[in-house]
């Protein structure tokens, strides 16, 4: 192993620690920081990816940052690009695969509070066990 494998295994075993604590704790929103992976699988998690059309980013990010719009979508694109890569390096995913998640919102189709509904709605399955009961359900119908 190199010393850049031992500090990139290092530090994806704090994040995992980290995201483990925090969802031990209860009621929490963990926002790019690989709880897609680390919690992947756990009951009563909902895991959502919220997406934009790179137009609607770049009208954010001018906004928000104060910056022109070769700015804000070269800020949007090298977002992506350490998103993708960090993932990739810590946890082995590729961050736009859909199958991490279980919602997935077109946030340039809805106002931001809409997106909060959305989310708010999708919780209440997830906290009544729907989502663990429907795998239960499809894994006794692969077996038939």
């Amino acid at each position: 192993l190199t010393v850049r494998q031992l500090d990139e295994d290092r530090c994806a075993s704090l994040v995992r620690s980290a995201i483990h604590t925090a969802y031990k704790q209860g009621n929490v929103v963990i926002v790019g920081r690989g709880g897609q992976a680390t919690l992947r699988g756990i009951d009563g998690v909902l895991h959502v990816r919220i997406v934009a059309p790179m137009a609607d980013r770049i009208l954010r990010l001018q906004e928000r940052e104060g910056v022109d719009a070769e700015a804000a979508r070269q800020m949007a694109t090298q977002q992506d690009q350490s998103t993708a890569q960090y993932l990739h390096q810590l946890f082995g995913i590729r961050w736009d695969d859909p199958t991490l998640y279980h919602l997935t919102i077109n946030s340039g189709k809805w106002p931001s509070e809409a997106v909060a509904h959305i989310i708010v709605n999708a919780l209440g399955p997830v906290a009544m066990g729907w989502m663990k009961r429907m795998q239960l359900n499809s894994e006794g119908r692969k077996g038939e």
